[in-house]
């Protein structure tokens, strides 16, 4: 799955897909593929843009944390939230 880490801070830009909050620039998430890259997270979601190659390459993405094993993933498409996708954590078996 994708990993994130923290870089450094920036100033916030305005935020559209949900309510005025604290949000902090210059996260990086590592995708699936290896590519690393910066997203804006705030403390239940987080928000790139798809890097080259990528299947969804150009789109902005969208991820809301809605508790510890499930994830709603949406596309943003000219601005508008598109409807969310369900992730859940893979139950992990030995």
């Amino acid at each position: 799955g994708a990993t994130m880490k923290r870089g450094r801070r920036a100033a916030a830009p305005p935020h559209t897909t949900g309510p005025t909050r604290s949000t902090k620039t210059n996260w990086q998430i590592t995708t699936p593929l290896g590519v690393t890259l910066q997203g804006n997270y705030g403390r239940h979601d987080f928000a790139y843009v798809a890097p080259t190659g990528d299947a969804e390459a150009g789109t902005q993405i969208y991820l809301r944390l809605l508790g510890e094993t499930a994830v709603d993933f949406y596309r943003i498409k000219d601005g508008q939230l598109g409807a969310p996708e369900p992730w859940r954590r893979c139950e992990f078996k030995s």
